[in-house]
């Protein structure tokens, strides 16, 4: 940012046509915090027009558009950008929310909690790197930075033009969800864009146009019967790399081996995918349905899926809509397709579909694969199931790619179906062994994530309670990584990862008795005080006595944070609160039954030690305040720990105090100290 912003300066041939405001913000992983700071209390937030917003999960390129709001963003951006490449694959991604992942955009993004029109521009591989003592800049391949550069360099004057050209014909018309656009890129050669009006009838025209007028010589009946087969293969195509993916890893007892080597993952699913996609074109292949009604039943498929995707608001609806369309007009450019020049036809027909998804399958493939480490193991995941949904991914992307090319597969191995589906099979059980006894899970350029906490608990004795806390950020146990060290196990109180919401209930770990903590490393423990009681807003029945509040009036507690060094946290607010100054209104809370709690985070730098806040409740009623600060402050013996796990262990470790105050009726605070 700092070299465009240079290059803007530097450079008279570049010509801006509306101010451009560079936005340098951390802050993102505590959700966001810096990022909605901005738009909600900057004086300068009234007068942006849009946004590029700039990520990374990871250091490897090239920089993908994944996310857009506002029709016009990514059509400009697509003719603007110097390398412009995007994947509306990454937008259904993350609007569905399939990863626990976010970025800044949704704070500007007027499709969520911001006002703007925008476009969210990221690094996407090379994941496994990602927030680990490997996320190095000698990872990041040469021209990777330089070809973001210059992306950004040609769009920002675009967008500057854009904005210009609307403010000259008067207000902007208020942005519009729908008014979102569809894109993708050719390979990385030529970026397409266009808006969600012209994607709504493009996407949705083949259904009406293959039931009106079919291809010569297929008749309705048979299509129909063809299209539930490919229902069948395309439920095949997951289910069969997703059972693969299970076994391997029952039978060895290893999760996620493809972790540490990605090309062993498409080894092992995409053969045992193809032959789920193939077997049930043998199916129709045995009812003697000719290669016509094939193709012209997976042009009917893809035509249904393109409408139910449009109707649901999907937007890689034009992968289907594209397949389908190739087929329609394989089928009329040669209408005996059962030879030579009709294989032909339909490869030729296939470049532009195919052409159109591979960037995105391929990208979404590795970019899961390496997403993996860090989605977490929600209660009742089976230490399989992460490789069988993997293979299952592996499935869905072979099935959207491999579109009508499918059948003619199986047409073209007809005279050798059995051997050609053995074969396959064999690839995958072969390529699942092999990895299971040649490949390790983690690698030093691999490595596993693991959180570990130092957790210093209130206790009635003069010595405070202190434990150990690691957790893992997948479906690989703790136990795996603290194999050979001499722990003791403790009990744990189910608030451990409470820092790390609202990922705490995705997170699997253990407990473990240390020592106490250095007396001296810290000044003093987190402290919560109550710097006044107060009646707040309507009185009905006027105040009591002595100030005090009556029945229906509403109390506002006044409380300050105060904390020994910079860190990050979360207060855990429990009781039947009206209000607070957190936000408003106050978000729902994050309990199903029990005590009504909410949660609130916290973050900052040097200068950010003491945190003052209200919050509002009835007269008369009590609030608790749970408290867990974070800190990167090490105590002695939370290095020691870290210094003993292995080099293919990335660590995440902070120094914890958990601590409960409650605020009765009487205005007195019964607060847990440490020391």
């Amino acid at each position: 940012m700092l070299e465009t912003a240079r290059t803007f300066i530097a450079n008279d041939d570049i010509h801006l046509t509306a101010p451009v405001i560079f936005l340098f913000n951390g802050a993102e992983e505590t959700l966001s915090q810096a990022a909605h700071g901005f738009m909600a209390h900057d004086k300068e937030a009234s007068r942006v027009g849009a946004f590029i917003n700039l990520e990374s999960t990871g250091p490897g390129g090239p920089d993908i558009l994944f996310q857009a709001s506002g029709g016009w963003t990514s059509e400009v951006y697509a003719r603007a950008a110097f390398h412009a490449r995007g994947q509306v694959f990454g937008q259904d991604l993350m609007d569905a929310q399939i990863i626990p992942a976010d970025t800044d955009y949704r704070m500007f993004s007027y499709d969520y909690y911001g006002t703007l029109p925008g476009v969210d521009v990221a690094f996407l591989l090379d994941s496994s790197a990602y927030h680990t003592h490997e996320d190095a800049p000698h990872r990041i391949r040469p021209g990777t930075v330089q070809a973001m550069g210059d992306n950004v360099v040609g769009a920002i004057p675009a967008f500057a033009e854009h904005l210009r050209k609307q403010a000259a014909k008067g207000s902007p018309p208020a942005p519009q969800a729908s008014s979102n656009s569809v894109y993708f890129d050719l390979c990385g050669l030529w970026m397409i864009s266009y808006t969600a009006s012209t994607a709504k009838w493009l996407h949705s025209a083949m259904l009406p146009l293959v039931l009106l007028f079919p291809p010569p010589g297929v008749r309705r009946a048979a299509m129909g019967k063809v299209a539930g087969m490919c229902l069948l293969s395309m439920l095949s195509c997951l289910a069969l790399p997703a059972a693969v993916g299970g076994l391997r890893a029952m039978l060895s007892g290893q999760q996620l081996i493809w972790f540490s080597n990605h090309l062993a993952g498409g080894f092992i699913y995409t053969p045992a995918a193809i032959v789920g996609a193939v077997l049930p074109c043998r199916l129709a292949q045995r009812q003697q349905m000719t290669i016509n009604s094939q193709v012209a039943g997976s042009c009917l498929f893809n035509a249904i899926l393109a409408v139910i995707l449009v109707v649901v608001g999907g937007k890689v609806a034009y992968s289907h809509a594209f397949w389908s369309a190739a087929a329609y007009i394989s089928l009329w450019i040669v209408p005996e397709v059962d030879s030579a020049l009709g294989l032909a036809a339909a490869l030729g027909c296939a470049v532009f579909p195919a052409t159109s998804t591979l960037t995105g399958i391929l990208l979404l493939a590795t970019h899961l694969m390496e997403k993996m480490s860090m989605t977490g193991a929600p209660p009742g995941l089976l230490l399989w199931g992460p490789d069988a949904i993997m293979g299952a991914l592996f499935g869905a992307g072979t099935f959207v790619y491999g579109g009508f090319i499918v059948p003619w597969l199986a047409h073209c191995v007809r005279p050798n179906f059995k051997l050609f589906s053995r074969g396959l099979m064999l690839v995958s059980a072969a390529s699942a062994i092999a990895a299971s006894l040649s490949l390790e899970t983690y690698t030093a350029k691999t490595p596993k994530r693991l959180f570990i906490q130092h957790i210093i608990r209130a206790s009635n004795t003069d010595q405070p309670y202190s434990v150990f806390a690691a957790a893992s950020s997948d479906a690989t146990p703790v136990d795996v990584v603290l194999t050979g060290l001499t722990l003791t196990p403790a009990e744990m109180n189910g608030r451990e990862w409470l820092p790390m919401y609202p990922m705490h209930d995705m997170i699997r770990g253990k407990v473990f008795q240390a020592p106490p903590p250095d007396p001296n490393l810290f000044a003093f423990p987190p402290t919560l005080s109550l710097i006044s009681r107060t009646p707040h807003g309507r009185v009905p029945t006027g105040r009591g006595k002595g100030g005090r509040c009556i029945s229906g009036e509403t109390e506002r507690l006044d409380l300050q944070l105060t904390l020994p060094q910079p860190g990050v946290g979360v207060l855990n607010v429990t009781g039947n609160i009206q209000g607070w100054s957190f936000s408003d209104p106050m978000p729902k809370p994050y309990t199903k039954s029990g005590p009504v709690q909410r949660v609130a985070r916290y973050g900052g730098n040097a200068g950010s030690e003491v945190w003052s806040f209200w919050v509002d409740l009835q007269c008369g009623e009590a609030v608790s305040v749970d408290i867990a600060a974070s800190f990167l402050t090490k105590t002695s013996a939370l290095q020691s720990f870290v210094d003993q796990t292995p080099d293919w262990i990335a660590s995440s470790a902070m120094t914890t105090f958990q601590s409960s105050w409650t605020f009765s009726q009487a205005g007195q605070c019964d607060g847990i100290m440490y020391y």
